[in-house]
């Protein structure tokens, strides 16, 4: 029995060991991308185009050195439609209501950091984003940044792109680490608790065998008090 409790412990400690490596390995395959940097000049805008060939999941994350920007991710007929005013150094400014309509799937504007899908609860800017869901289909996209300020504005950017093919080689090897774990966890648990639960109790004395050291040791104490003694002269 103390085997078995071994071996369940054993087991424990290896589980928890792949339930960290599964959730690692999903973090991974979705947080491998580097920080970029990029200057924004004052009253001046940039862009930063990516293609996707199918569906994809598509993860946008920037900062920027305290400057507030505007931030758009543009389908490419939406950024058609905008091509000519950034390049002749306009700003978007009023026109991008209309984008709303046109191909935009997320804008934010007046912000010093963002992200893409867009997440509730960023103080201080106004927000429009088409959905919350971060796959979108093939085609052209563009984010593009604009700073309405008189400062120079330094932006910090990650982009991340996963297609659908990837996402499922992640899932399913995140998925075999954790069956694995749990496995291992689940059995380690039922052997420790099996082996304590049959584990053979100690034999106890026998009712006789226990009446016997009861007359014995009696008789011993009745010895002892007893004292050897002379016999009377007659």
């Amino acid at each position: 029995m103390r085997a078995m409790i071994k071996i369940g412990i054993i087991l424990l400690p290896l589980s928890f060991i792949l339930l960290y490596l599964s959730a690692m390995n999903f973090q991974g395959g979705f947080s491998n991308s580097n920080v970029n940097e990029l200057n924004i000049p004052p009253q001046n805008s940039v862009y930063l185009p990516f293609n996707l060939t199918n569906y994809s999941a598509v993860g946008f994350l920037y900062y920027t050195n305290g400057i507030r920007v505007n931030y758009y991710m543009l389908d490419s007929q939406a950024f058609d439609s905008v091509r000519s005013s950034l390049a002749s150094g306009a700003l978007i400014g009023s026109n991008a209501t209309s984008l709303e309509a046109d191909g935009a799937l997320e804008i934010i504007y007046n912000s010093t950091s963002g992200m893409f899908p867009y997440q509730q609860g960023q103080q201080n800017t106004t927000a429009y984003a088409l959905n919350s869901s971060p796959i979108i289909p093939g085609g052209e996209y563009y984010n593009v940044f604009e700073n309405p300020g008189r400062s120079n504005a330094t932006l910090y950017y990650v982009l991340t792109i996963k297609t659908q093919e990837e996402i499922s080689s992640s899932i399913f090897s995140t998925g075999i680490y954790a069956l694995i774990g749990v496995s291992l966890l689940v059995g380690g648990i039922i052997i420790v608790f099996y082996a304590i639960i049959t584990r053979p109790k100690r034999d106890e004395p026998g009712i006789d065998e226990q009446a016997r050291e009861l007359y014995a040791s009696a008789a011993r104490r009745r010895q002892g008090r007893r004292r050897p003694g002379r016999r009377p002269r007659k």
